[in-house]
């Protein structure tokens, strides 16, 4: 397992990056995108140490590629030709070197990607002030 990556003024535990496929041409059986997601996890720099996938009655399939640096997993839904995609990645991985790997698997008509810093620590010279809504105060927002 690999430590907090150091970033200017920060420390994180790593980079999670999201990836949405929408209105996909392709969506091939479960073993093919394990493969392909095998494939991707490694262009980010990352160590595969298992991967296992599991295809659903009706289409669609769901998989995971644990890594050393921590996961890759998909779910599709074939009817929706939509595809999910998170890898989460440590150390000196590049999880975005990924995408257009999958792209080229998928060959989606729309693409979404974010990508987030896990685990942020600032550093303790600096001080930052936020405001963190409560779970009731989420609720009553989210009714709204």
């Amino acid at each position: 397992m690999v430590g907090f990556v150091k970033d200017s003024d920060f420390s994180f535990a790593g980079k999670h990056l999201l990836i949405d496929f929408y209105d996909c041409e392709t969506i091939p059986a479960h073993n093919y995108i394990e493969l392909a997601m095998v494939d991707a996890c490694i262009a980010t720099g990352a160590t595969v140490l298992f991967h296992h996938s599991h295809p659903f009655d009706g289409g669609g399939s769901s998989g995971v590629v644990i890594l050393a640096e921590s996961h890759g997993t998909w779910h599709s839904w074939t009817e929706e030709k939509f595809v999910a995609v998170d890898i989460f990645v440590c150390g000196d991985c590049q999880p975005e070197m990924a995408v257009d790997i999958l792209k080229t698997v998928f060959d989606p008509k729309k693409t979404l990607v974010k990508l987030e810093k896990r685990g942020v620590i600032a550093d303790p010279q600096l001080k930052f002030e936020f405001d963190m809504p409560t779970a009731k105060n989420r609720l009553t927002e989210t009714a709204l």
